[in-house]
């Protein structure tokens, strides 16, 4: 039975194949980045935490080559797919369906963030808490772990944080 749900969904055209694989692979490869990104910005860790963002895109980009190597040789980044079309290892024909692709799974992955975080995103109205016009220094921005994520989505945040009663 679940093959044949299944069967509705496959296509055989190579061109939809291909963007589809590039469009999943970036779309994953952007996630797992900037989610590690913003997750370290937003709860304040900071460059201490640059190990595990570096990891993050690691796996990222391992993910996403995976998903999109069989189908569409894995270039998951306009920069690669322009390159191997520069040196002839790839024809220029596929490079505009190949870029879509990138470029929508990208916008995507940003977007899904974006709503993701979009409570962290608006705790703090300017871009530092407490600034120093003598040394031009901003502090970390503070944020409670319960702005982060899909749970900070669907609990409502009852913690009234530093930053509003400063601005």
């Amino acid at each position: 039975m679940a093959s044949g749900i299944l069967k509705k969904f496959r296509t055989r055209s190579p061109a939809i194949r291909e963007f589809l694989a590039e469009f999943f692979g970036t779309f994953i490869l952007i996630i797992y980045g900037n989610a590690a990104f913003a997750s370290t910005i937003l709860e304040g860790k900071g460059v201490p935490d640059v190990f595990g963002v570096t990891w993050a895109w690691g796996v990222g980009v391992i993910l996403g080559i995976t998903i999109s190597g069989g189908v569409s040789g894995g270039h998951i980044n306009p920069g690669v797919t322009v390159g191997f079309a520069a040196v002839g290892k790839f024809p220029w024909r596929k490079v505009p369906v190949y870029l879509l692709a990138q470029h929508l799974g990208g916008f995507f992955a940003s977007a899904v963030l974006y709503f993701t975080y979009y409570d962290s995103l608006n705790v703090v109205k300017s871009p530092c808490v407490q600034c120093n016009t003598s040394t031009t220094t901003c502090s970390q921005m503070p944020f409670t772990p319960n702005h982060l994520g899909i749970i900070g989505r669907l609990v409502p945040a009852t913690q009234k944080t530093n930053t509003d009663q400063q601005h």
